[in-house]
């Protein structure tokens, strides 16, 4: 009798690391998308076009990880209270169980909301992220340099190099005015 633990629990503490690992992932692609956008981010004056998705994407990636941060912290708690529901349930405290069943149910339900709030925003986090990348080129600048490249350009040569540049030639000097005050000429 060297393990008295029943199958069912090595395979439920297996699904719950597994899951941890997982919610642990996606935090931190979020975060990370979140630290990456963020740090080539230029602020600008707000309007609406494709610079606009920018900022957008980095509140959806924030609260995705925040979102993310509090399903981990509510599945340690989850995971007590149910450490605890099997304890009660085992010494056939009844009392026990029925005090802590609806805060364990409320916060499994809270749990799976934020898990669909997490993913949701990520995945519209990614979406304006994406849009913002390919929408941009398209934007308010483009119609700039579409009315520019309208009109004839007039071209002026551009000089590479001082030595390049023609010689400026100096004005021919004037005689000069002043009376001759020198004699013997």
């Amino acid at each position: 009798m060297a393990d008295d633990k029943p199958p069912t629990y090595e395979l439920y503490s297996k699904s719950r690391d597994s899951l941890e690992k997982f919610d642990y992932f996606i935090c931190s692609v979020a975060g990370a998308i979140f630290a990456y956008v963020a740090q080539h981010y230029t602020p600008k004056v707000l309007a609406i076009d494709a610079a606009t998705l920018e900022p957008v994407s980095l509140v959806l990636l924030a609260a995705s990880f925040f979102c993310g941060i509090k399903r981990i912290e509510l599945s340690g708690t989850i995971h007590n209270m149910d450490r605890y529901l099997t304890i009660y349930q085992h010494y056939q405290n009844a009392a026990e169980t029925e005090r802590l069943k609806p805060e364990y149910d409320r916060n499994r339900a809270k749990g799976r909301r934020l898990y669909l709030w997490r993913n949701r925003l990520l995945f519209a986090g990614f979406v304006a992220i994406f849009l913002a990348k390919v929408l941009q080129p398209y934007g308010a600048d483009s119609s700039a340099h579409a009315s520019a490249s309208a009109q004839p350009a007039q071209i002026q040569p551009q000089i590479a190099h001082p030595a390049a540049a023609p010689i400026q030639t100096l004005p021919p000097a004037l005689p000069s005015t002043t009376k001759g005050t020198s004699k013997g000429i």
